[in-house]
């Protein structure tokens, strides 16, 4: 099957670069789905009047 061109050489990645991957592309997906929140909510805010302004993160703990 190797003759034939059936299989193709794969490249693996180790374990560390796996982890990494993982955890930046799960970082990504949080703050997307963060950004979808404060737009729903903002939404929602102003069909009932208010006005939300610009929200900073200065006062927020990072990390254990």
């Amino acid at each position: 099957m190797t003759r034939v061109g059936l299989f193709k050489p794969v490249q693996c990645e180790d374990a560390g670069c796996q982890e990494q991957r993982m955890l930046l592309t799960s970082r990504q997906l949080l703050q997307r789905k963060l950004l979808d929140l404060e737009s729903i909510l903002r939404g929602t805010l102003r069909n009932f009047g208010f006005e939300v302004g610009v929200v900073s993160v200065v006062g927020m703990r990072r990390g254990p």
